[in-house]
């Protein structure tokens, strides 16, 4: 992957000791192309309305899914690679 702020759902199924290095996350859906909102309600592409998940919840909400889902867990604060607004926790 290419940056150290993100982790694919499927690269943590073969590597799980690597969500030990984040805290506060996102999760991207590249199937829907949207972020996922807080409580799982839904689907935003407004990452000022994202989520902001514990790293340990948002797996448990996100290990069973399927490899065409496309998720990704993305550290915050940063700036996102996705649509360039910095996330901060704010």
């Amino acid at each position: 992957m290419k940056s150290d702020y993100q982790l694919t759902q499927q690269h943590l199924l073969r590597n799980p000791e690597k969500l030990d290095k984040f805290n506060k996350v996102l999760i991207w859906s590249k199937e829907w192309k949207a972020w996922w909102r807080g409580g799982g309600s839904g689907y935003t592409d407004d990452v000022k309305l994202a989520g902001i998940w514990d790293a340990s919840e948002a797996w448990k909400r996100v290990r069973h899914c399927g490899p065409e889902k496309g998720i990704v867990l993305q550290s915050i604060p940063r700036k996102c690679e996705h649509c360039g607004a910095i996330i901060t926790l704010n």
